[in-house]
């Protein structure tokens, strides 16, 4: 083979191997950057939005509601994201978005049905009855 040859071989294989570092760098970027801030939002919205689902919205006012979640115990709070994080990927992520952007609670209360485990619904029903007594006293 001719140097010439050997040459274009080289850089054919240098353009390559910078083209494949340079796509490697944009998808750890974009799983940390974007994947990840946007998964953790995700699942703070939903996990909000089924708390919210489960408290009488038509006798609350939102100041109630929000005074309610943030009344609850950090390790409650960190159980039942923790629980929707165990469901959530790309594809969950656009399933749950008609859900969150529209507020539709009985979508999601439906959602949240199907896609949870029997233990993990009765976990959420221990967390909602431990905190009825709470609703209890704003409905009064």
């Amino acid at each position: 083979m001719s140097n010439s040859k050997k040459r274009r071989k080289s850089r054919a294989l240098q353009k390559l191997i910078v083209f494949a570092i340079v796509l490697v760098i944009i998808i750890f970027v974009g799983f940390f950057c974007v994947y990840k801030p946007l998964r953790e939002k995700a699942v703070s919205t939903a996990a909000t939005q089924l708390i919210e689902s489960q408290l009488p919205s038509d006798t609350l006012s939102e100041e109630e509601i929000s005074a309610l979640l943030d009344s609850m115990d950090p390790e409650d709070r960190a159980a039942v994201e923790d629980m929707i994080s165990s469901h959530i990927s790309f594809r969950t992520i656009s399933d749950l978005l008609p859900y969150l952007s529209g507020k539709d609670m009985a979508g999601l209360r439906e959602y949240a049905k199907n896609v949870l485990t029997d233990e993990e619904l009765a976990q959420l029903q221990e967390i909602y009855e431990k905190y009825q007594d709470e609703v209890d006293a704003y409905l009064k």
